[in-house]
């Protein structure tokens, strides 16, 4: 039945308790703290964020250049984005909506920027970027009438350096990167990647959209990640999601160019419009400054030694996770994943029939395609929780294996 406005409105505290009331019948608070229903960290500085979305609740980013505070809370965003990604002097950066609005983004502006310098050419631009590259490369080609190739990955489940430069011709508009890449959780050689921008003199984006907040911290906490960031000459632009490991709320994205220059192509100017010049920074207008506070009050909360806090406990979940799998009779683990991503599988049952059997019991594993796996993504899980879902996974994939179970259902990825 289709929902209509009421022809009176209710109290403050009826409309509340309708709201509470849906969200009771949602997964359980501790069920959706694991594996990316709700990237979850804890509750002792989240308040702060909640607090921040009051504060801004009606203010348009769009018009933070007649909002001071916006204005500020943008720029600080921006500055610490850049910070954290090793940007030189002259960078300049956007917030966005998320991850795709991010991507889309930078494939505007590598599309445009390519076109600026081909005015005569009638060929189509072209993206060239491994197959594990998020699906939104996908999208953002559809939209803007590029031609996206997409390259196999290696064994290690890495894009190949050789086939990316194989594609490369004239009309190659943007090389990407993953770090890491969402599928499995490995990151593209980006080192090679960016050896071939320089040489080849084309853009390499990295899509940093997981990793983003994690690698600056997991580095500085001695972790193995590996080079990925504008210390790599061949680096043009690069995409952090704040909404993900930074715990900010739904939905905040970062997008760095090396050179501010480039802001110009995601950009847009509307003239001729009888209210007068529109223009835009990328591919909204109105821009909701609310999410844009909390990322900037969590952000400020933390600090440094809060996010290192933060990844070393997820690193150590990670650990826990892929030991404990490990240690599972006929299950292993796809590749060396660097971050706090993983992807396991097993060739003596079924890992879909598994998936669907912990389903049931309120636990959340996606599933991949290529190849068939189970997909987790780490937050700083706690030792009851992380015994808990290995306890049942244990007794899944004992059940699964001893009764053959098939899956009903080969869904995957998001839906």
């Amino acid at each position: 039945m289709r929902a209509i406005l009421p022809a009176k409105g209710s109290e403050k505290e009826v409309v509340l308790g309708r709201l509470r009331d849906m969200r009771s019948r949602d997964v359980p608070t501790e069920l959706a703290k694991f594996n990316l229903l709700t990237p979850y960290a804890d509750d002792s500085f989240f308040d702060v964020g909640l607090q921040a979305l009051n504060m801004f609740g009606h203010e348009n980013a769009m018009l933070a250049r007649v909002i001071p505070s916006v204005a500020q809370v943008m720029k600080d965003i921006t500055d610490i984005a850049m910070s954290l990604q090793n940007a030189p002097d002259g960078a300049g950066a956007a917030i966005t909506a998320g991850g795709t609005e991010s991507i889309f983004s930078a494939c505007w502006a590598a599309r445009d920027y390519w076109r600026e310098r081909n005015p005569s050419s009638t060929a189509t631009p072209e993206v060239i970027a491994p197959n594990t590259a998020h699906a939104a490369f996908q999208k953002s080609a559809h939209l803007l009438g590029m031609k996206l190739i997409l390259t196999d990955f290696d064994e290690n489940f890495r894009g190949r350096a050789s086939d990316i430069e194989s594609r490369i011709d004239e009309n190659t508009a943007m090389i990407v990167g993953s770090a890491p890449a969402y599928p499995h959780g490995v990151f593209d050689p980006i080192e090679a990647f960016s050896e071939i921008a320089v040489r080849r003199n084309v853009w390499l984006h990295v899509d940093a959209c997981v990793g983003g907040y994690v690698s600056p911290f997991a580095e500085k906490a001695g972790f193995n990640i590996p080079p990925y960031d504008f210390r790599l000459p061949g680096v043009r632009s690069l995409s952090a999601d704040l909404h993900k490991h930074a715990y900010a709320p739904k939905g905040i994205s970062t997008l760095i160019y090396r050179d501010a220059a480039l802001l110009k192509y995601q950009s847009h100017t509307t003239e001729g419009w009888p209210y007068g010049v529109y223009r835009s920074t990328g591919f909204a207008g109105s821009r909701p400054s609310h999410v844009m506070a909390a990322a900037w009050a969590i952000l400020h909360h933390l600090g440094e030694a809060g996010y290192l806090d933060l990844v070393k406990r997820m690193y150590r979940a990670k650990a826990r996770l892929i030991d404990g799998i490990a240690g599972i009779p006929g299950m292993y683990i796809l590749g060396v994943p660097e971050s706090n991503v993983f992807t396991f599988t097993s060739d003596s049952c079924d890992v879909y029939a598994v998936a669907e059997m912990m389903e049931k019991q309120g636990w959340f594993l996606f599933r991949i395609l290529k190849p068939r796996a189970l997909h987790i993504q780490c937050d700083p899980f706690d030792d009851e929780m992380i015994d808990k879902v290995l306890t049942a996974l244990r007794a899944c994939v004992e059940r699964v294996t001893k009764d053959g179970l098939r899956s009903g259902s080969d869904k995957t990825g998001y839906r």
